[in-house]
C-alpha cells in the first residue's frame, strides 16, 4: 500500500484512506468478487499492506522460472513461503499420497497434529489468493490423476464458494474433504444458525455449476437451518 501510495500521491498514507472505496468501485465492476472482503479485492489488483506468505507441509518440491529448486520436506510441521515466490513458480510436485487445502490456520495446523502420514497440505488462509491459485494450477498440472486434491473448508457459504473458485479457477480435480452430510450431522451440536443472507447466498450456490455434487449438502443445511465451522470437527486419533 505504502509503495503505491508514494508513487501515485507522493504520501505514503494517502491510500489508507482510499482503500475502501477503490475496493467497493472494483466490486461493482467484478460479479465473481462481489463476496469478497476489502482486503481480498485489493490483493487481487497486487495491493497489499505487507508481503504475505503461503503456509505448506509436507514433501513439496518448487522450481522457479530462473531454474531454483526449492525442497521443502525438511521443514517440520510446516514453512511459510513468500507469496511473491509461489506467483513465481513453473514447476510444483509433491511426494505425498493426497493433498489437501485448508481453509483456516488452526485447523492447518490441527490436521497435521492427527494426519501427517503421506500427506502435502497447504493453508488457503481464507479465499485462496492470486500466488495461490497460481501455485495450485502448478500442481495440478503436474500431480497424477490417482492422487486426490482435498478441499477442507467451512461448511458455510464462503467455504462453499472457496471450493467453487478452486475448480473454476485452478482445476475441476478439487473434492470436498469433511464437507458433506454425514459430517455436518456427527457436529451439528456445534453449528451456528443461519442468517438471512446466509440463507440466500447457500440458496444461490444451490445452483452453481462447479458445485452440481454439493446439493445434498446444501439442503441439509437449509433444510437445519445451520452451518459449520471446520475449527468444530473432531479428527480422529
Amino acid at each position: 500500500y505504502r509503495v503505491f501510495s508514494v508513487r501515485v500521491f507522493n504520501d505514503s498514507k494517502r491510500f489508507e484512506t482510499l482503500a475502501s472505496a477503490v475496493a467497493r468501485l472494483a466490486r461493482r465492476h467484478h460479479d465473481e468478487w462481489r463476496d469478497l472482503t476489502n482486503g481480498e479485492i485489493l490483493r487481487e489488483l497486487g495491493l497489499v499492506p505487507n508481503p504475505t506468505y503461503l503456509y505448506l507441509a509436507g514433501k513439496w518440491r518448487l522450481a522457479t522460472e530462473r531454474g531454483k529448486a526449492v525442497s521443502l520436506a525438511d521443514f517440520d510441521p510446516a514453512v511459510g513461503i513468500p507469496a511473491t515466490l509461489a506467483a513465481q513458480v513453473s514447476d510444483v510436485t509433491v511426494d505425498a499420497g493426497r493433498v489437501i487445502c485448508v481453509e483456516n490456520l488452526t485447523t492447518f495446523y490441527t490436521l497435521l497434529q492427527h494426519e501427517r502420514d503421506n500427506l502435502a497440505a497447504l493453508c488457503l488462509a481464507g479465499n485462496p489468493s492470486p500466488a495461490c491459485r497460481h501455485l495450485l494450477s502448478r500442481l495440478a498440472e503436474r500431480l497424477p490423476a490417482e492422487i486426490p486434491l482435498y478441499v477442507w473448508a467451512d461448511m458455510d457459504y464462503g467455504g462453499l464458494n472457496i471450493l467453487a473458485q478452486l475448480r473454476r479457477h485452478v482445476s475441476p480435480r478439487f473434492a470436498p474433504y469433511r464437507m458433506n452430510v454425514e459430517t455436518l450431522d456427527a457436529f451439528a451440536y456445534w453449528g451456528q444458525p443461519l442468517t438471512p443472507n446466509d440463507t440466500r447466498n447457500l440458496a444461490r450456490l444451490r445452483d452453481h455449476p462447479a458445485l452440481a455434487d454439493m446439493t445434498s449438502l446444501i439442503d441439509e443445511m437449509l433444510l437445519r437451518e445451520v452451518k459449520l465451522e471446520q475449527e468444530a470437527i473432531a479428527l480422529p486419533g
